[in-house]
């Protein structure tokens, strides 16, 4: 399989960790890391995929050429374009939906700071162009969501809730603490059966509380600012029950939902014992509708929803350095494979592709072949 980014810190390749990887119009977002000694930094980069053969196995390096920057001096986390591209203006970002708006990236800090970015392609240049700091600890995740909506998940326990269009950006909207003693965010996905006036949140919490695994929340978006949200825990006594075919001592990584419009209320959950199980996130106490287990023992680091030309699926990356079609049913082929861990993955949406980094430095685009999509589908779930 063929590289098509090899990143860089300070313009000189390093021995830098993929870690955050974001999609837009032919456009991947790259959060890298590196440790230097005792301390760690790190930088955000924009590439271009450039055309994709969908009957390639995998799509062909399109340049090499970093078409945008920027140092970051610490950790990077999480990455992620904007939804809709927002302008700046005095006192916060302006409807996302104005014309002539630069393209912007959220990206998550080690520090406990989100920065949003914001693309000069004619510099090759990511611009800071806002910083939010109320989290204490590492940003774990970011979901984006409508006109400048994000919500932020940190290691300090607390999920935040920011609009980028409000008069004061850089106030979260709501803040829901962490329901679990010691515990951190380690995951998030945003529900794909929400309306305008409805959000929901699938959360994963694990650490010092042990195996706390997924929970639901809800709040209405149709009041401003956001009522508190609900939240759908599952109860204490039944976490044994939900998590038997799971284990008894396993913390979720990583979440995400499918793209299937059939099944808008299944996400899979990948947790650090190499188990990837699958919930209706109606029934979470009710335990997993599924759970296979396709990188072993190996921790499962990403999850990214995916269209293949067999149908709707989600890759799973792990510490294996191995990636996976995972379709509903459970059925697992592999289409990446590495010497070193798999931290990050992202699908291309409409060209049946796939982008995944990992511990090597290297990103690659993989072209989900109709063969290889038919195959899991056909397999079914494994006995």
């Amino acid at each position: 399989m063929a590289a098509i980014v090899s990143s860089h810190l300070g313009g000189l390749k390093v021995a830098a960790q993929v870690v955050g990887l974001s999609v837009q119009d032919s456009m991947v977002a790259v959060g890298v890391s590196r440790l230097d000694g005792d301390v760690w930094d790190g930088a955000v980069e924009v590439w271009k995929l450039g055309a994709i053969d969908a009957q390639s196995a995998i799509g062909d390096p399109p340049t090499k050429d970093c078409l945008g920057r920027t140092p970051v001096a610490c950790g990077v986390g999480p990455v992620a374009w904007l939804a809709r591209p927002a302008a700046v203006a005095p006192g916060g970002l302006d409807s996302p939906a104005k014309s002539g708006a630069k393209p912007q990236i959220v990206v998550g800090r080690d520090d406990g700071n989100i920065d949003v970015l914001t693309w000069e392609r004619k510099k090759a240049l990511l611009v800071p162009t806002l910083s939010l700091t109320e989290h204490d600890d590492l940003i774990s995740c970011l979901v984006v969501g409508p006109l400048g909506c994000i919500a932020s998940g940190s290691a300090d326990g607390s999920v935040r809730v920011w609009d980028l269009s409000a008069s004061t950006p850089q106030t979260s909207d709501k803040t829901l603490p962490s329901p679990f003693s010691g515990a951190a965010v380690t995951a998030m996905a945003a529900a794909p059966w929400t309306d305008a006036n409805l959000g929901a949140l699938l959360v994963c919490y694990g650490g010092a509380s042990g195996v706390v695994g997924p929970c639901l929340c809800l709040w209405d978006r149709s009041k401003a600012p956001l009522t508190a949200p609900t939240v759908i825990l599952v109860p204490c006594a039944s976490l044994a029950k939900a998590h038997a075919a799971v284990g008894a001592c396993a913390s979720p990584l990583c979440c995400a939902y499918g793209c299937d419009p059939a099944a808008q209320h299944e996400a899979w959950v990948g947790y650090d014992d190499g188990s990837l199980a699958l919930y209706d996130d109606r029934c979470l106490a009710d335990g997993p509708l599924r759970v296979v287990r396709p990188h072993g023992q190996a921790a499962v680091r990403a999850l990214a929803p995916v269209a293949t030309a067999a149908g709707h699926a989600v890759v799973s990356c792990g510490e294996d350095g191995q990636a996976f079609i995972v379709s509903s049913e459970g059925a697992c082929v592999c289409v990446d494979s590495r010497e070193d861990y798999l931290l990050a993955a992202c699908g291309v949406a409409e060209s049946h592709c796939v982008v995944t980094g990992g511990m090597d430095g290297q990103v690659r685009l993989t072209a989900l072949s109709a063969s290889a999509a038919s195959a899991a589908t056909a397999a079914g779930a494994p006995k």
